[in-house]
């Protein structure tokens, strides 16, 4: 399971029909911008969440647990449907010694101009 990084610029595309698509991004905030933890999707490492970056990944359907750790670690599960796509943001928090970055899932609506305000049109 591979990530791939979407270029500035670039717009967030359907998956194949038999597919999810998986879009993740961090937001831009400055909090904990040294801070780039691996992203892990059912025990495999996927990608890293990096300030203001964007990638994807395509996943069979079926039931999924995404975590990321820094000084906790913070999970979500999903479910991935064929032709369909499932955006997670991270944003950071402050912590005790460090700052957390706690994945959500949200809809397109609130996507869209997150993604867009980070250079990233969305076309699905």
């Amino acid at each position: 399971m591979e990530a791939q990084e979407l270029k500035p610029g670039r717009a967030v595309e359907p998956p194949p029909p038999d597919l999810a698509r998986l879009v993740f991004y961090r937001t831009a905030e400055m909090i904990g911008v040294l801070i780039k933890p691996k992203v892990i999707i059912n025990n495999q490492k996927t990608g890293k969440a990096v300030r203001k970056k964007v990638w994807w990944v395509d996943l069979p359907p079926g039931d999924y647990e995404l975590s990321l750790s820094t000084e906790v670690k913070r999970k979500i599960n999903f479910r991935a449907e064929a032709g369909r796509v499932v955006f997670v943001r991270t944003r950071p928090q402050t912590g005790v010694a460090v700052a957390r970055l706690t994945p959500e899932i949200v809809d397109r609506a609130e996507a869209e101009p997150d993604l867009i305000g980070l250079g990233f049109p969305v076309s699905v």
